[in-house]
C-alpha cells in the first residue's frame, strides 16, 4: 500500500464520524443554551410543588404472602434462570473440555 492510499471505507467512516460528532456537539450546545436561557430569561414564576396522592388501599388489603421473603427470592431466581439459563446451557454443551 502506498503512502497516499487509504483503506477502503476510511473516508466514509471519517465523514460519518465527523457528522455524528457535530450532531452531538450541537445537541450539547442547545441543551446548555436552553438551561442558561431558562435560568436567566424566564418570566414565569416557579410552579408549585404538586401534592402527593393518598393511597387507595393500605397494606392490610395486600395478600399476606407478599409480606414474606420466600416468594420474592424464588421470583428473583426464576428471572435470573430465564435471563442466563440459555447462555449457560449453550456454553456447557458446546464448550470442549
Amino acid at each position: 500500500m502506498d503512502e497516499n492510499e487509504h483503506p477502503k471505507g476510511a473516508l466514509l467512516f471519517m465523514l460519518i464520524y465527523l457528522f455524528l460528532l457535530a450532531v452531538l456537539w450541537t445537541n450539547a450546545y442547545l441543551k446548555l443554551w436552553n438551561l442558561v436561557m431558562t435560568c436567566l430569561a424566564s418570566r414565569a414564576a416557579a410552579p408549585d410543588v404538586p401534592g402527593f396522592a393518598d393511597a387507595l388501599s393500605g397494606a392490610d388489603h395486600a395478600p399476606a404472602i407478599l409480606d414474606r421473603w420466600r416468594p420474592w427470592i424464588a421470583l428473583a431466581f426464576v428471572l435470573i434462570a430465564i435471563a442466563y439459563g440459555p447462555t449457560l446451557f449453550r456454553l456447557a454443551t458446546t464448550t470442549p473440555f
